[in-house]
């Protein structure tokens, strides 16, 4: 989840610039190279660690990503700051105006967000197995088990779905002021200077400049 929210970071920073260096080509296929590495190793090191000891899963397949991550972060960071640093806006980003494909894919990239947020929080879940703190406090209870990955799946996508229900739910109740009507003015109101309404027994026509008073 880390990752891809980097990924998403890098592409905002990327946005609208081109670069001017001349071994920009290089720099990008370098990143790409690593974005792309850290991620096989993050997805293999997960899956991985499903078919391995708790002890073995905790200690070394966890903390071998985090290395990963924390690598990426600290390689890529510098070396699109520097990449930046002379580069040319071919485009000024404007707040709330957006093609429709970087729509969907911010969409996308919100769905696939939570997804990893539920599937991390399994992950944590069966990697203490039966232990409250793994080593120090055990899990006697009946309820010292993981539900099998078939099922928590079908959990996750419920949750996705279901939270993604209430964010399009509150941004249809907000859009919803947006429609009202604004409230009509009478014609003869409308004529006259300010919106002020006229005197109690005194006539409109005494407020227009080019009529004829007495």
């Amino acid at each position: 989840m880390i990752l891809v929210t980097f990924m998403s970071f890098i592409m905002y920073w990327r946005a609208g610039k081109q670069e001017t260096v001349g071994w920009a080509k290089i720099a990008k296929a370098f990143m790409g190279l690593v974005l792309a590495l850290s991620s096989i190793a993050v997805i293999v090191l997960g899956v991985w660690g499903y078919f391995v000891p708790a002890i073995i899963r905790i200690n070394y397949f966890s903390t071998s990503q985090v290395l990963v991550v924390l690598g990426v972060l600290l390689t890529i960071t510098p070396l699109t700051s520097v990449l930046l640093k002379s580069a040319k806006t071919t485009t000024e980003m404007v707040w709330g105006v957006m093609p429709p494909r970087a729509g969907y894919s911010l969409v996308l990239n919100a769905i696939m967000i939570i997804l990893l947020m539920t599937l991390m929080g399994y992950a944590r879940s069966s990697s203490r197995v039966h232990w409250h703190v793994y080593g120090v406090l055990r899990d006697t209870s009946q309820y010292a088990f993981s539900p099998a990955l078939g099922y928590a799946s079908g959990i996750m996508a419920l949750c996705t779905f279901l939270f993604c229900m209430i964010v399009a739910f509150i941004f249809w109740v907000a859009t919803m002021g947006d429609k009202a009507k604004a409230p009509s003015v009478s014609a003869s109101k409308a004529q006259l200077p300010h919106g002020l309404p006229a005197m109690a027994g005194a006539s409109n026509a005494l407020d227009e400049p080019n009529t004829r008073k007495f």
